[in-house]
């Protein structure tokens, strides 16, 4: 009978032992968040998290507060459809890349050095794993930053951001 036992535990621990948990996302620590916009780090490595600002504008409707809730849940299926015909992803993008432990500083200093000269240009960052955009402009009226990745082919955008949710984001005062 001991043996019994002995043999269903040694089987019970091959049973389990053919994974291994490496990653959670409790690994993660944030630096910081915004709106529109998140950077979180675990060791060298860095994701930058956003909602692709085109994916932002196609849920606004501004009359959705008179609709019926049938109609609100027809307009969803076709803003789906709709996003899905241009290629448009809802939820996060991501990109992840190794960094030095100063890169993060090295990014917002470019960022609030534009800020101070207010000069509209895109720049492109290289990462061996891709290349990360910062776009500066005043569309809106006011200077904004916005952060981007390639994602299918094509650019994708975060929602402009203004200096002080840029500070916030890369946890700066």
């Amino acid at each position: 009978m001991k043996n019994l036992l002995l043999l269903l535990i040694m089987i019970s621990g091959f049973a389990y032992g053919q994974f291994e948990v490496t990653e959670s996302s409790n690994n993660w620590d944030k630096i910081g968040k915004t709106d529109a916009a998140e950077i979180i780090k675990n060791g060298s490595l860095m994701k930058v998290r956003f909602i692709d600002i085109q994916s932002k504008l196609k849920n606004n409707d501004p009359l959705s507060t008179f609709k019926t809730q049938s109609q609100r849940n027809v307009d969803k299926i076709e803003t789906a459809i709709i996003k899905g015909n241009e290629g448009i992803k809802d939820g996060f993008h991501e990109f992840i890349f190794n960094s030095e432990p100063d890169t993060i500083d090295k990014i917002h200093a470019i960022i609030i050095d534009h800020f101070a000269n207010k000069k509209k240009e895109e720049l492109t960052l290289t990462f061996p794993e891709g290349n990360l955009y910062l776009l500066f402009n005043s569309a809106t009226g006011f200077y904004a930053a916005s952060i981007g990745i390639d994602s299918n082919n094509k650019r994708v955008y975060s929602a402009p951001m203004l200096k002080a949710q840029i500070n916030k984001l890369f946890n700066k005062k």
